[in-house]
């Protein structure tokens, strides 16, 4: 089932970041929701035209090189990448390609179309600017760094 946001969502600002949850003293982590109206409105395109053939997964996908407000901006961009975008099914395995600012690590939580022959994979390569939309990003604290 896909949850198709109203545009009526986006009358604060073409782009904008949404605290989900407040920071604790104890900073864990903290989700905020990405709105960008271009990026949303292109996305619900592809859904149209697709969602006959394909399904949405909800999969994570680290930015290491890329500062995640550019993303939040621009979407991500198959053209700076050689060989497509990369998500994956479980966090963890995005851990390691994560934006970094001091000890904090940042991801996101995408959505994304993939052939409903793939819904159950564990690592997604997409080479379509449409078929993703950068949903949430979330910035926490790794035990591992």
């Amino acid at each position: 089932m896909v949850l198709i946001y109203s545009p009526e969502r986006f009358q604060i600002g073409e782009v904008e970041l949404r605290d989900l949850n407040r920071e604790s003293e104890e900073f864990k982590f903290k989700i905020q929701v990405v709105y960008n109206k271009q990026v949303w409105n292109n996305y619900l395109d592809h859904y149209s035209i697709s969602s006959k053939s394909h399904g949405e997964v909800f999969v994570f996908h680290g930015t290491s090189l890329n500062d995640p407000s550019l993303i939040c901006n621009e979407g991500l961009r198959v053209e700076k990448t050689k060989s497509g975008l990369y998500f994956a099914a479980n966090a963890s395995t995005s851990n390691g390609f994560t934006h970094r600012v001091g000890p904090v690590y940042q991801i996101f939580m995408c959505r994304v179309f993939v052939p409903s022959s793939q819904l159950k994979d564990s690592l997604h390569v997409i080479k379509n600017n449409n078929c993703h939309y950068p949903q949430y990003l979330i910035s926490y604290l790794s035990r591992y760094g």
